[in-house]
């Protein structure tokens, strides 16, 4: 039988005979709770089920097996795997380690014997389905991405107090509970970054009376949002203009509400049935308080004249779209 000379991690000589638990590595297949045993030093445990798997006291290890070269590797096939401690160790800091199917971890006891360093594997922390790349956009937030990764990593899940970050242009903001990230908020925040599409159903209003009696032939909404940013498009016919609205002529039903004066940009628009003021040109929509957008002309001089109820006819309609920044 052979034998194969290495090192240990303070540099003390290790003789391995062939097959010897310590240099070769085997693995084996659970299904149901586990508690990792010193002599699966070196070994693959694959999981498969939603269980928790128990390392062994970290001292008991670095007693067991020569100065702290114990090391096992935690695959999840399928299910939930919790990698939970023994006694007061710690998991990279924490107190426990979550996997989600396809994920794998190799940990290895730290030399004092007080907990397990994660040296590699492709977890997701705390089993987020977050990649990293979605947790680097989180740079110029309330934290940096890199502190965001090391907040998650270092996640003790304890909560005192409240600290509110500050929200940036991305309408993102992050709470941080006693000192850490949790994995909701983290999760949450991505969510307001992953883009959004919906449909809402816009209608014709009075600024001053609503009306009643409005017909429409045509009522098709649909927005696109990223963060706090929102595009609206909008096609809208009215075959009965209502014959009891007044004031300027607003379109309502927005699913966000908006900043008064926050429009971003104004894309093109197609519109039927309205009288064009003297000297009027430019049609285009902007905001009206949170709740509403109007129609306008630009008129000499720069000024801007506002589409009234009574400026429009039975068949008015019209095709637009517009980004506006969300409250």
């Amino acid at each position: 039988m052979s034998e194969i000379y290495t090192r240990s991690g303070k540099g003390s000589a290790l003789i391995h005979a062939e097959l010897d638990a310590n240099f070769t590595k085997a693995a084996q297949a659970k299904t149901a709770l586990y508690t990792v045993a010193t002599s699966d030093n070196r070994d693959t445990i694959e999981c498969a089920g939603t269980f928790t798997v128990t390392l062994p006291v970290a001292a008991a290890a670095v007693a067991a097996i020569d100065s702290g070269d114990f090391e096992v590797t935690i695959k999840c096939t399928s299910g939930t795997i919790t990698i939970a401690r023994s006694s007061t160790d710690t998991i990279n800091g924490a107190t426990s380690l979550t996997l989600i199917a396809g994920e794998s971890v190799l940990l290895k006891v730290n030399q004092a014997g007080t907990g397990y360093n994660v040296l590699t594997g492709n977890v997701n922390t705390l089993g987020l389905t977050s990649t990293v790349a979605e947790l680097n956009i989180l740079d110029g937030v309330t934290a940096t991405a890199s502190e965001l990764n090391d907040v998650v990593s270092n996640n003790t899940g304890t909560s005192s107090g409240t600290n509110t970050g500050d929200q940036d242009a991305s309408g993102v903001s992050i709470t941080d509970s006693g000192g850490y990230y949790t994995a909701s908020d983290v999760e949450a925040a991505l969510a307001e970054l992953r883009p959004q599409t919906g449909t809402w159903t816009p209608t014709l209003e009075g600024s001053s009376v609503a009306g009643t009696g409005w017909v429409f032939s045509s009522q098709v909404g649909n927005y696109s949002r990223v963060g706090n940013i929102i595009l609206y498009t909008i096609r809208i016919a009215a075959s009965t203009v209502s014959g009891t609205a007044a004031g300027a002529l607003y379109i309502k039903g927005l699913p966000f509400n908006i900043g008064g004066t926050s429009i971003l940009h104004r894309g093109s628009a197609g519109v039927y049935g309205v009288t064009v003021p003297t000297n009027g040109y430019g049609f285009h929509i902007g905001g009206a308080g949170s709740t509403a957008l109007s129609f306008k002309f630009n008129v000499s001089g720069g000024v801007q004249d506002e589409v009234q109820v009574a400026d429009i006819i039975s068949g008015f309609s019209v095709d637009c779209s517009i980004t506006v920044e969300l409250d």
